[in-house]
Formats: structure tokens, sequence, C-alpha cells
């Protein structure tokens, strides 16, 4: 790959697409499928075979960071735009590059290159500083034997368990669930405080320089602010724009935000429990879902993998050409940290290659094994909705496949979302101990929750989204005294700049839940290689009313 760019970068006369931009994106594409058995290495191997996997995916991602920053290729890939007939799925490519280039820092002005390796060096530095603060001298809580209620059994196994039936936890990533789970409202603010408060003065002056050296970086970049570079690209555009949106939706709840240690809280609901989802059932059902939104066949894969304990594998075809798609993997495990993710081991390319990707989605253990309760199958069907988007893109490039913004992405994944709280379907993905689906008056009395629930969040996220971009639109001068309506963990590690998404997600998710049957041709098979605004204009045959929405949330 790296002598193959070279020559790119380095190749005789004459920018053109088929010169510089094609056979990028193909060296890329080659080289990123050929490293699926060592994704697949690092996500269920262990030992040997894991540490080589991750060694050798460390250095690709090298690779892409010197290809992305080499002010020689980018030249010449800017200068194959221009010569790229505007309007075709060619031009969107060049421009994908162009763009992909330019935020990586290849665009930066000679002069400047020095200072912006420096920086970026410092940036990253800084984040490792504040991870070594975040974890020395781990902070712990006590959680009594009488408060233990909801909290998963993965979490409590982080901690030690003592005499008086009391636990002792670490406050890190192994027992973040909590505050999703435990019922008890003083012990997720005990949690949440003891996380906030833990070396905060050493983490607060880390946040501010980070902010700082942020806002240094979007200047060369050629940015305003680090909002601003965070959000090229998007479906929102740029920081004026979410701020807009943010202001309408904080008007329209006309309400203070919930405590921050509820942000997050789905807790144990006595209408649906995870007993009434068993993991095997509810996915079936999931999955088969969206094979008649999106008519291609699920079926399980009877094959002769062998597949990881908790991994549920399906193999997907297309119903209209009976060509196979891929194979879509679902790793479920109470024990899970990260609630939900989808990793892309093997992407899709010109749809003569089946895609492989691997779902996350977290359980929690019941008496009868795992199950999801009502706020897991709600986030099982956006990662899984999200994993079948990924096979069903249609273009011919790789990288156009695998890009959508992630605030588009975000409203398609709460559109999925979204259909658990429809009363069929909710009958489809649960069943108790007698193999029943539940009885329509409990449908209904979860159904009743819905509305209270999302204004709580809204409020929240709103919060630490307002905060978000006050905090990078100041240059790093921002100085407040309460406690921040958002972990700063966040902020530090990617969720800076972006975490107005799920408010954004829910403003538009309605009107697109009910165009869902047609996402796969508007959307989906598009994916990146059009402007996210006119994909949704497309799939809703008018543009998007959120009006709706936030005047059903300001009664």
């Amino acid at each position: 790959m790296r002598t193959q760019v070279a020559i790119i970068a380095g190749g005789p006369s004459g920018n053109s697409f088929t010169k510089v931009i094609l056979p990028l994106e193909t060296a890329w594409a080659d080289a990123d499928d050929a490293l699926a058995l060592d994704r697949v290495a690092v996500e269920f191997g262990d030992g040997e075979a894991k540490a080589a996997a991750d060694e050798c995916l460390g250095r690709w991602s090298a690779l892409q960071r010197d290809t992305l920053q080499s002010t020689e290729l980018y030249t010449r890939v800017r200068a194959a735009e221009n010569t790229t007939a505007g309007g075709s799925i060619d031009r969107a490519l060049a421009t994908a590059w162009t763009r992909r280039m330019r935020l990586s820092g290849a665009g930066v002005d000679a002069g400047k290159v020095d200072e912006f390796i420096a920086l970026r060096d410092e940036y990253a530095r800084l984040q490792s500083d504040y991870d070594a603060v975040m974890n020395a001298d781990p902070a712990f809580v006590t959680i009594g034997r009488r408060d233990l209620d909801g909290i998963p059994a993965g979490v409590l196994e982080s901690g030690s368990r003592k005499r008086d039936g009391s636990y002792s936890l670490p406050v890190d990533e192994r027992t973040q669930r909590l505050l999703e789970f435990a019922s008890n409202e003083s012990v997720r603010k005990t949690y949440w405080l003891a996380r906030e408060h833990h070396a905060q003065a050493a983490r607060r002056e880390l946040f501010a320089r980070i902010v700082e050296v942020r806002d240094h970086l979007a200047h060369l970049l050629g940015f305003f602010t680090w909002d601003d570079y965070r959000l090229a690209g998007s479906m929102a555009g740029d920081s004026a724009r979410v701020d807009k949106v943010l202001h309408a939706v904080s008007d329209a709840l006309s309400a203070t935000c919930a405590a921050p240690w509820d942000a997050s809280f789905d807790g144990p609901d006595a209408l649906a429990t995870a007993a009434d989802f068993p993991v095997a059932h509810a996915v079936d059902g999931i999955v088969q879902t969206f094979a008649f939104l999106f008519k291609i066949r699920i079926e399980r894969d009877a094959g002769d993998h062998a597949f990881p304990n908790g991994v549920i594998a399906y193999r997907v075809n297309d119903t209209m050409t009976d060509q196979p798609l891929g194979e879509l993997l679902i790793r479920t495990d109470s024990r899970l940290a990260i609630q939900s993710q989808v990793n892309v081991l093997l992407g899709p390319r010109a749809l003569n290659r089946p895609a492989v990707v691997l779902a996350t989605v977290a359980t929690v253990e019941t008496a009868n094994g795992e199950g999801f309760d009502h706020a897991q199958v709600s986030r099982a069907f956006g990662t899984l909705g999200d994993a079948l988007a990924t096979m069903l893109a249609a273009t011919p490039y790789e990288t156009l496949n695998l890009a959508r913004p992630f605030d588009f992405g975000a409203i398609l994944d709460q559109a999925f979302a979204d259909l658990a709280w429809q009363p069929d379907i909710l009958a489809r993905v649960s069943m108790d101990a007698g193999g029943d689906p539940m009885d329509a008056d409990r449908i209904a009395a979860l159904l009743a929750t819905r509305k209270d629930a999302e204004r709580r969040a809204l409020r929240t996220d709103v919060a630490a989204a307002q905060f978000d971009l006050a905090a990078h639109m100041s240059g790093g001068f921002m100085h407040w005294d309460a406690e921040a309506p958002v972990a700063l963990d966040t902020l530090v590690h990617g969720g800076d700049g972006r975490t107005y998404a799920s408010v954004w997600a829910r403003l538009y998710a309605t009107d697109v839940t009910a165009a869902l049957a047609r996402l796969r041709a508007t959307v989906f098979a598009p994916a990146g290689s059009l402007d996210p605004n006119i994909e949704l204009l497309r799939l809703l045959g008018r543009p998007a009313n959120p009006a709706a929405f936030l005047q059903e949330f300001s009664q």
C-alpha cells in the first residue's frame, strides 16, 4: 500500500480520476479488506494471535494517517476532483477523498506543518494523560446489599463482595453500566459524583488545555471553531445550525434538565423486564422485521464456521436477485462494557464480495439465562438496522458504501430503535416462560411511559450538547463552577462537537420511521454518494418537519 501511494503521489503528469482517485480507492479498499481476519482475531481471539492482529492493525492505522496527511498526494487528489464530472458518482468519491484528506491535515499551509504536527502530538499526549489521571488510584464506591436492585451481575463481578453482602466497585469503564440499571437513584448519584470528582482539578485542567489545542488545530485546518471542523461533511453542516436547533428544543421543553446521573438510566422496568425478551427469540424477531422491511432474506447460519459462544450468525441474501449480501454476526453478552456497536470486518465492495458485519448488543442476566430489557430491545433494533444498512450500500466504491455522516446515521438509528415501541413488533419479539407474547394490556401500559421518558432524556441531552458546543466555540477560555452536564471523558474521547446528534435524531426520526420501507432504495443504496439532506428529501418526498415533534413535547 505504501508503495502504491508513493507511485500515485509522484506519478506521471495528468491528474485525472482514473490516474489518481480510482487507484487510490482500489489500493485502500484492498488493503483494508485484506485485514478482515485480523479484525476477527482482535474481536474473538486471545493470546499471541490477538496480539499479532493488534500490531498489524496498528501498522495499518499508522499507514492510513500518513497517507491521509500526505501533502503531495492531496495536491493530486484535489486536482483530480476538479477534473471529474460534476454530479457523477465518481465526483462524489473524489470529493469524499478530498474532504477526508483535508480533515486529516493534508491541506495545512506548508509553513504551518511543523506546528500542526506538534499540536497533533500534544493532543494525543493530553488524551493519554487524561486517561492516566482517571486510572491512577481509581475511585471506589460501596453499594449496600439492599441497594443492589437492577445492577447487572457483570458489573458486580468487577468489584469485590464484602461479608455484609455489600460490594466495593471500581469507578471505571467496567462498571459504567450501573448508571443505566441501578434502581436506587442515590446509588446512581453516588457513582456519578465519585466519577466526576475523581481527580477533578487535574482533569478539568487537562480538558481546558485539550479545548485550547483543538481550537488551534481547527484554525490550522481552515475552520473557525473546533465544532465547525467536527461538523464538516455532516448533515447539520455548521455549529450555527446546531445552536439554532438546540435552542428550539430547549425552548419547547421549557424545563430544567434531569440530573446528570439519570441521563442514561433505563432501569429494570417492571412493565417489561428482561424475562420478557429472551435473547435468541428477540434477535430472531428483530432481524425478521428488517428482512420484511428491506426485502432481504435472513437465515441462521448452519455452516461449519466455529463462532464463539454468545455469537448468533445469520446469512443475508437479496430476495430480488438471490445474491448473497453478507454475514451478520451478532454478539450478545451481559458482561459487555459497550452497550452496542457495529464493526465492519469485511466491507461491501461493488456488491461482488459479501460483507461481514459484527453487531454487538448487551444483555442482562435473568433466572432463565440472558435477555433484553425493553431499552435494550430498542437499542438492538438501532444497532442491527445500522449493520444491515451497511450491507445494503450499493455504490461501486467502498469509501462511499461505508460513509454516512454521523448525525444522519443517528437519525436512522433512532428510527430503527422506535420500532420497539410499535405494539405488533413488541408482541413479535417478546415471549414469556410459557411461549406467549406480552399481552396487549402490558404493551399499552409500557407505551404510556414513553413520552415522559423521552422528555427527560431530551432535557439531559440538550444540556450536554449546549455545554459541548459552548466549550468548543470558546477557544479554550470556558470556565464553569457547577458540575458539567456531560461526562468530560465523553468530550475527551470522540464525543466532542457531536453530542447534539441524539437531539437531532429525535427531531427527525418520526418522519423517517414512517418511511422505513423506502430506505433501501433512497438512502442505503446511494450511501455516501449523495448529500444526506437530499437523501432525506427523496425518502420523505417533502422537507422534513420537526415542528409537530416540538409541539408535542412542549405540552
